[in-house]
């Protein structure tokens, strides 16, 4: 279950060559991804995730949880059906997780447009106030674009 991922641990100065890891889950703040090869393995980890939140006092919303299916062969799949006790989670073809657009096609996109789109909104309002203010140095300018344009653009692109 999850997704197995080789880590070369001779170029981080570990004494073994290679270490296999699975990744289940991605957590960041109160964001979760959860990661699985079939419908089976997805419903089981989302159980067990589900029981352990319910075990130390959270639940789970059921209106932000969404499930997004990114299948090899685009010909033959089936909507996965993944169920929150008797709720069947609503399933997409896109969604976004830490400021990054993901699809069921893989296409990066709508990501691409995304950020495109947040640079532009961002380049936009500082129009009347930065860009056309004949009093503010071209230097000053630069390094605004280099934190406040560049930044949303590129954002967790790394």
């Amino acid at each position: 279950m999850g997704i197995h991922v080789k880590f070369n641990l001779r170029r981080l100065q570990a004494k073994t060559k290679v270490q296999c890891q699975v990744v289940r889950e991605l957590l960041y703040a109160d964001d979760c991804a959860l990661l699985a090869h079939t419908e089976k393995e997805t419903q089981e980890l989302f159980n067990r995730f589900s029981g352990a939140a319910r075990r130390v006092g959270l639940t789970v919303s059921l209106k932000k949880t969404e499930v997004l299916l990114q299948p090899a062969n685009r010909q033959n799949h089936t909507i996965p059906g993944i169920k929150a006790g008797s709720v069947e989670l609503k399933v997409t073809d896109k969604f976004c997780y830490l400021s990054s657009v993901l699809s069921s096609n893989t296409v990066v996109d709508d990501d691409i447009n995304s950020r495109l789109s947040k640079a532009n909104v961002a380049f936009g309002r500082l129009s009347k106030r930065l860009w056309c203010n004949h009093g503010i140095s071209t230097a000053t300018k630069v390094a605004v674009y280099r934190a406040a344009i560049l930044s949303s653009l590129l954002y967790s692109c790394e």
